[in-house]
């Protein structure tokens, strides 16, 4: 985190430095890096170099409080899952934000172009039957549900169907074994993979809000032919990460070189102004905060020891103080994208409760028996 948040920092100077010496009428060809890399001396160039950071903490364990959001990142299992760093949601266009449900994301090339794919997983609650006349024997769903992912059940009481028991299923047929009561409403929820989009070209190191919309994803340089991660799409915002976070106060120095000592010092101002004046409310804007730029030195070596040239240097140190953050994901790991196990609750534990259910499935608010107890199967595994 510390030399990731250190490059990431000089590379931002470096940018805004080359866009405004970029527009410079006399040195729009200053060379501006992170290293002494030159292939040959140049006139004049510039070196950006991170020093030190200070760490300035806002809390003891780092904890800055819970995501609540439209999207969330999970990781599938027997995957490294590392192409995408984080995702949120994107706010300009979010109201133009996809359906919910799953998105594989999936890396299908690497090398010089990196590629990736989506394979899009809808989460699908559909009405089946409105005011039942006990006639309804075959039912069609709008699409196939994938294995161990479709849930009948009435809304007015909430009964759940059971597979195999109450109704069979063949790819978009539901058959119903038990005729339905007179009125009562049937809904199917169920997941369906839709359609897989891409590929898509992406670079790394940066964001991306077209491959999904309505989700930015931000993806490092960790890009592994064939992992896969998912983003969690839901209609409602939910709990999605905690977030850890902090402050560091950063340390540059920005070395100037150049033939001419006249050289050196404009460049070492228009440098100055830039960040100090030019780009300073932009930057604070964006939460990078220039605390100082003061000049630290000059000095001056041989640039040819035969015919007497020298080389001219400068320097400015530059504080900045930033802000760091990290969102751990509440979805760990998706092994299973089935609802999960149904069970029925015992006729003599399903007569405690105050209501007039006898199926239900885990995660129901309902689903505890008077004498405390929860009825889990012990492989259940829920995500949703």
């Amino acid at each position: 985190m510390y030399l990731h948040l250190l490059t990431a920092s000089r590379r931002k100077i470096i940018s805004e430095l080359k866009e405004y010496f970029g527009l410079h009428p006399i040195y729009n060809k200053l060379e501006i890096q992170d290293k002494y890399a030159y292939e040959e001396r140049p006139q004049f160039g510039m070196v950006v170099q991170s020093v030190n950071a200070s760490k300035i903490q806002l809390a003891a364990d780092n904890y800055m409080g819970t995501i609540v959001s439209h999207v969330g990142l999970a990781k599938e299992q027997y995957k490294p899952s590392r192409a995408i760093e984080w995702v949120v949601e994107d706010t300009p266009n979010i109201g133009n934000l996809v359906s919910e449900g799953m998105y594989y994301i999936e890396v299908v090339e690497v090398g010089e172009q990196f590629k990736v794919e989506v394979d899009q997983i809808l989460d699908i609650a559909e009405p089946l039957v409105e005011d039942a006349d006990g006639s309804e024997t075959t039912l069609n769903l709008e699409y196939e549900p994938l294995p161990n992912t479709l849930e009948l059940h009435t809304t007015d009481p909430v009964i759940w169907k059971i597979e195999g028991t109450h109704f069979i299923v063949s790819g978009k047929q539901i058959t119903l074994l038990e005729p339905l009561s007179d009125h009562d409403d049937l809904i199917a929820e169920y997941r369906s993979h839709t359609s897989t989009a891409g590929p898509y070209e992406i670079i790394p190191n940066t964001s991306n809000n077209e491959i999904i919309p309505g989700v930015v994803l931000a993806f490092g340089n960790q890009l592994v032919l064939n992992d896969r991660q998912i983003v969690m799409v839901k209609k409602e915002r939910e709990n999605m990460a905690y977030e850890y976070g902090g402050k560091w106060e950063i340390t540059m120095t920005i070395d100037v070189v150049a033939r001419d000592p006249i050289q050196r010092d404009e460049i070492l101002d228009e440098a100055i102004k830039c960040l100090w004046v030019y780009k300073k409310e932009y930057l604070d804007l964006i939460g990078f905060f220039i605390q100082d730029v003061s000049p630290s030195g000059m000095s001056e070596e041989d640039y040819d020891p035969n015919s007497g040239d020298m080389y001219y240097r400068g320097s400015v140190d530059l504080t900045v103080l930033t802000d760091w953050r990290m969102a751990v994901p509440l979805f760990k790991t998706v092994k299973d994208i089935g609802y999960g196990d149904m069970f029925v609750l015992p006729d003599e534990e399903a007569s405690k409760l105050n209501f007039s259910v006898k199926m239900v499935r885990p995660g129901d608010p309902n689903f505890i028996s008077a004498d405390g107890k929860e009825y889990f199967s012990k492989n259940f595994e829920y995500i949703r």
